[in-house]
């Protein structure tokens, strides 16, 4: 078993949560997302998990996780709610990031399970799981395990493993004509889109973080740019970046931000209120996109994921 470092938390031994931002960080600086750990599938086969109704599953959520909204949307709109229980899980402040908590519950405990932590659910599953506990997870309320943190399926299994337990005129939200059309959809979306947005953020390279962008914005013509985020053809006088080159013709971004957003004018005014929002840009620290995974030049304030589903 791997040597883990560990945070003592109301007398429970609570492991810390890795850094996608070390552990998912391959040489040349890009973001390589971890692969999903439990993965078997809900079906018929002799290993495949068996759909069962009357709340035999638990399924823990973030809200800040679009993977793990669209599962918790999912069990409410096919009318699971009597069947497949639900709670949700925060980062709470901790000396160290122990990962998602339940935050909502008195003292922060699972009222089902005990536990303080969802990674619980996950040592007790794998004592040696060695990746991040991400959000959605589905949990079997008889043994306190994850069984399937497959975030990319786990909505398809609600929607055709546990039909039986729907609702009556719930919607047919997996039609098996249009199968094959939204799987595909779905892997395209996760690779340009989502995953993309990781990608950008992530990556500890300029290459890295300019390919996530590019690719996020491939689908609506912009331009790429290159690792310095330079566009070809732009003026030396501006400071190009993809993200302000996505053109929204319905929405006055003059009047939004009360001033200017032509490009000049944001080249020209680091305090702009798009750079001030939540998001760590290399606008603003123009450092940080030069830091190496293996010898960084300034230290972090650890913060916690922007989704973590996918999300940890």
């Amino acid at each position: 078993m791997a040597n883990y470092d560990y945070e003592i938390v109301n007398g429970r031994k609570i492991r810390v949560r890795p850094k996608e931002t070390v552990s998912e960080i391959d040489k040349n600086g890009y973001f390589r997302r971890q692969p999903n750990h439990f993965t078997t599938p809900f079906g018929d086969g002799e290993n495949d998990l068996k759909a069962e109704g009357n709340k035999r599953y638990r399924l823990v959520w973030a809200k800040l996780c679009h993977w793990s909204n669209r599962a918790a949307i999912a069990r409410e709109l096919e009318g699971l709610e009597d069947q497949i229980s639900v709670n949700m899980v925060e980062h709470a402040p901790h000396e160290k990031n122990l990962g998602w908590e339940y935050v909502y519950n008195e003292n922060n405990i699972d009222p089902v399970f005990g536990d303080q932590f969802l990674s619980e659910a996950y040592y007790r599953a794998d004592d040696d799981y060695q990746g991040r506990t991400t959000v959605p997870a589905l949990i079997d309320t008889t043994t306190g395990k994850v069984v399937n943190n497959d975030y990319n399926w786990l909505t398809t299994y609600f929607e055709v493993n546990f039909r039986p337990w729907h609702k009556k005129g719930a919607p047919e939200l997996y039609p098996v004509e249009l199968r094959e059309e939204v799987d595909k959809m779905n892997l395209w979306l996760f690779d340009n889109i989502n995953n993309a947005v990781y990608r950008s953020s992530f990556s500890r390279s300029n290459e890295g973080h300019f390919d996530g962008v590019n690719t996020f914005f491939a689908d609506f013509a912009v331009p790429p740019a290159d690792a310095k985020g330079r566009i070809e053809g732009e003026e030396d006088g501006f400071r190009a970046s993809t993200h302000y080159d996505l053109a929204l013709p319905k929405i006055d971004w003059d009047a939004q931000w009360k001033v200017s957003t032509e490009r000049a004018y944001l080249s020209s005014d680091p305090t702009h209120p798009i750079y001030l929002g939540n998001n760590r840009r290399f606008d603003i620290d123009p450092t940080w996109y030069d830091l190496g995974a293996e010898s960084p030049k300034k230290e972090e304030k650890e913060t916690p994921p922007s989704c973590g589903c996918c999300c940890g």
